[in-house]
C-alpha cells in the first residue's frame, strides 16, 4: 500500500476577522492541516463595533464556508433600513446636507457586528484554534520548513506561515523588516448610543452622516440594528449590551486638538473621551439632533483610535511566508474597506493553499506571488481611496479651507446627481465664470481671442 503524502502545514498567526476566516476555509479541505494562533485568551474587547461589507463579499462567504457556520455568521447582518439600502451624507455641523451621492457601489452593502460575525467564525474553531500564544518570530529550517516561536518557549513547524496579526505584525517584522508603521497625529473616538425609537429620529440624515467642522474635526454617524430585536429597549449612559442595537459616533480630530493635553487619549477614561467629544460640540454652531445624540453616547462603550498606518511594501517572494490583510499594509478608517479587504485576502489565499497539495515549493512561490500581486493591488486602490475621503474631512482645518471643500463637494452632487440638461447649464457657468474671472466681462476676451488668432495667421 503506497504512503500517503504528507499534509501541507499552515500556522496561521493572529486570530482577527482574517485569521479565522482562513481556519473556517482551510479546516476541512483535503491535505491541508491548518492552524490559528491567537495571542489572547479572551474576545477582542473591541469586536462589538460595526463593519460595512459589501453585498459580493457576504455572498462569498456564503459560497465558501461550511453551510453551518454560515448559519452562525449570517445574524451578524443588519436589519436592512427602510430605504431598502444604507445612504449617509456629508453635511455642515448646522445640518445643512451639501453632498448625497451615492454610487451603486455603496447601495450594495451591509452593516456586519464584528462580534456577531466572530462568534459565527469561532463555530467549532476548537479543533483548529490556539488562545494564549503570543508569536515572537521564525526560522527558516534547512530541510525547508518554517518554526514559528513563541513567548512560552514553544515552537510549531509548519510548511507555510500566514501573517494575520494586523498593522503591529511580527509575521511582517521578520519577514520585511524595513517596514515601519507610522503614527499619525489623527485620533477617531467611538461610542456607541442604543438604538431606539427616539434615537432613531435624531439621526439627521437616513441611515448616518459625516459631520464636518469648520476646524478640521468631523463626526460620523452610522446604525447598525440587531435583526431580531431592531430597537433597544432603553436608555442607559453608562452601559450597552454587545448584543443591543446601536448608532455608531465617531469623533475623528487632530492630537493638538483635544483640550486634556496632559495624556495621549489611548490612556484617557471613558469619562473623560466623553467629556471631551461633548464640550466639541458645545464649543461649535450645532443642529439640536446632533446635540442630543452626542449626548446619549454610553460612557462604557468608549474607545480612542490614535491613528497608524502601515508603510507600502514592494511585493516579496516566498514559498513559506505571506500576509493577509493589515499585516500587509491598512488603510484610513473611512469607506469601511479594511474589514472587507482582509476576508478578500483570506478566501484568495485560500483558493491558493488548497491548491498547494502534491505541487513542488518552487511552484507554491509563484502561486504565492501572484496571490500576494492581486491582495496587493486591491488594498492599495482601497488605500488610496479611503486616504482621499479622510483627507476631505479634515481638509477644514480653518473657515476658509472648510467653505472652499463645502462648496466645491456641493458642486460635484449637483453635477453627480444632475441630468444632461443641467450639467450642460453647470459647465456653460463655470467657463463663463472662468472667462469673467480672467478677462473680464466687458469684451476684453474676444478682443484678445481675436489678437491672439492673429498672431497665429501672421507666423504662417
Amino acid at each position: 500500500m503506497a504512503d500517503q503524502p504528507k499534509p501541507i502545514r499552515v500556522a496561521v498567526i493572529g486570530g482577527g476577522i482574517a485569521g479565522l476566516l482562513l481556519g473556517q476555509l482551510l479546516s476541512s479541505a483535503p491535505g491541508i492541516d491548518a492552524h490559528v494562533f491567537e495571542r489572547y485568551r479572551n474576545e477582542d474587547s473591541l469586536s462589538g463595533y460595526r463593519i460595512q461589507l459589501s453585498l459580493e463579499i457576504l455572498n462569498l462567504l456564503k459560497t465558501h464556508l461550511p453551510p453551518e457556520t454560515w448559519a452562525k455568521v449570517l445574524p451578524s447582518v443588519a436589519k436592512t433600513p427602510k430605504e431598502g439600502y444604507y445612504h449617509s451624507c456629508f453635511m455642515r455641523p448646522d445640518g445643512h446636507v451639501f453632498y448625497t451621492y451615492l454610487p451603486e457601489e455603496f447601495r450594495k452593502t451591509a452593516a456586519v457586528s464584528r462580534l456577531r460575525l466572530r462568534k459565527g467564525l469561532l463555530y467549532e474553531s476548537e479543533k483548529w484554534l490556539t488562545t494564549g500564544k503570543k508569536f515572537t518570530t521564525y526560522q527558516e529550517l534547512q530541510d525547508g520548513t518554517i518554526k514559528a516561536d513563541f513567548a512560552d518557549g514553544s515552537s510549531h513547524v509548519c510548511d507555510l506561515i500566514v501573517g494575520a496579526d494586523g498593522i503591529t505584525s511580527r509575521v511582517r517584522r521578520t519577514l520585511l523588516p524595513s517596514i515601519q508603521t507610522v503614527q499619525t497625529d489623527l485620533v477617531i473616538i467611538y461610542f456607541k448610543v442604543p438604538y431606539t425609537r427616539e434615537v432613531e429620529s435624531m439621526i439627521p440624515y437616513k441611515t448616518g452622516s459625516l459631520v464636518l467642522y469648520p476646524n478640521g474635526q468631523e463626526i460620523t454617524i452610522m446604525t447598525w440594528q440587531n435583526p431580531e430585536q431592531p430597537y433597544a429597549k432603553g436608555l442607559d449612559p453608562e452601559h450597552i449590551d454587545p448584543e443591543t442595537s446601536y448608532v455608531m459616533v465617531g469623533f475623528g480630530s487632530r492630537l493638538k486638538d483635544f483640550a486634556d493635553q496632559s495624556k495621549s487619549p489611548a490612556e484617557m477614561t471613558p469619562n473623560e473621551l466623553k467629556a471631551e467629544c461633548i464640550s466639541r460640540v458645545n464649543a461649535h454652531p450645532t443642529h439640536p439632533s446632533i446635540k442630543a445624540l452626542v449626548e446619549l453616547v454610553v460612557t462604557d462603550s468608549a474607545y480612542a483610535n490614535v491613528f497608524r498606518m502601515v508603510d507600502v511594501s514592494e511585493p516579496w517572494n516566498s514559498d513559506n511566508v505571506t500576509l493577509v490583510g493589515d499585516a500587509t499594509f491598512n488603510m484610513a478608517p473611512f469607506l469601511g474597506k479594511g474589514a472587507a479587504c482582509a476576508m478578500e485576502d483570506a478566501v484568495d489565499l485560500s483558493r491558493t493553499i488548497i491548491r498547494f497539495p502534491g505541487t513542488p515549493a518552487e511552484k507554491r512561490a509563484s502561486m504565492l506571488r501572484e496571490y500576494v500581486d492581486t491582495m496587493r493591488a486591491r488594498r492599495l486602490k482601497e488605500r488610496k481611496r479611503s486616504a482621499f475621503v479622510m483627507n476631505l474631512c479634515f481638509f477644514g482645518t480653518t473657515p476658509l479651507r472648510a467653505s472652499v471643500r463645502d462648496y466645491g463637494m456641493e458642486i460635484a452632487n449637483v453635477w453627480l446627481t444632475a441630468s444632461g440638461l443641467v450639467r450642460l447649464a453647470i459647465l456653460v457657468l463655470v467657463i463663463g465664470a472662468f472667462i469673467g474671472g480672467i478677462w473680464g466681462l466687458n469684451g476684453e476676451f474676444l478682443k484678445k481671442l481675436a489678437e491672439g488668432l492673429k498672431q497665429v495667421f501672421a507666423t504662417k
